[in-house]
């Protein structure tokens, strides 16, 4: 299925109306239609801008659950990031050209604090992390609705208790740690512990009822 693949990424933007006297009827869904249309403006705005100055995010699988697992079904992952950032950099993207032993040894630095709940501060040192304040995340957060927010608050408790969480260094301000890899103009993300430790994590890897904690969402 192209939607499996990758090579499809369908949005709903209608579904049958709830009101009875207009039974079988499709209305739009505002949100998902906006989101459509800035999808559509956002890929169209790429045409016009330079290969050397666009901005590119990896999302790395962790499966199976553990600090040292970055693979996904039959790929070599680190070995397909190396080749596919020297293509990139043929085609003149901004990208930091690394090794795939590189690329093995920064992943498991990156998903180490989630196993150990240590080592964050020390990833933003090493140049191998963000922070994301965590005003930024509540403001964005609260403004889901409640029967998004609710589940997860009552399963992981508030955004402030969260394990990633550390002080800004610069600006004292309490911060999540997203760790990634940092290929110039591309970053390379791991995926984040779904539950609260690495047992509950590898039960819920593919539950789609399940909440997701802060720092994962």
């Amino acid at each position: 299925m192209p939607e499996d693949t990758g090579s499809a990424d369908p949005t709903i933007i209608a579904a049958n109306s709830s009101d009875p006297d207009r039974k079988g009827v499709k209305v739009a869904l505002k949100e998902e239609l906006n989101t459509l249309v800035e999808r559509a403006y956002n890929h169209a705005r790429l045409k016009h801008i330079d290969n050397k100055n666009k901005k590119i995010a990896t999302f790395i699988w962790n499966y199976p659950p553990g600090e040292k697992n970055v693979g996904a079904a039959f790929l070599d992952v680190p070995s397909s990031i190396e080749q596919i950032v020297k293509h990139m950099a043929n085609q003149g993207y901004n990208v930091e050209q690394k090794t795939a032993e590189y690329l093995i040894e920064s992943a498991g630095q990156l998903l180490r604090p989630y196993y150990r709940n240590e080592e964050k501060a020390g990833l933003i040192e090493k140049g191998l992390a963000d922070y994301l304040p965590l005003k930024t995340y509540t403001d964005w957060f609260y403004s889901l609705p409640e029967f998004v927010t609710t589940p997860i608050v009552e399963t992981f408790g508030k955004p402030e208790d969260n394990q990633m969480l550390a002080k800004n260094n610069k600006t004292g301000e309490l911060a999540y740690i997203i760790p990634r890899m940092k290929l110039g103009n591309m970053i390379v993300l791991p995926q984040g512990m779904r539950g609260k430790d690495a047992k509950e994590h590898s039960s819920l890897y593919h539950s789609m009822k399940s909440p997701i904690n802060h720092a994962y969402l």
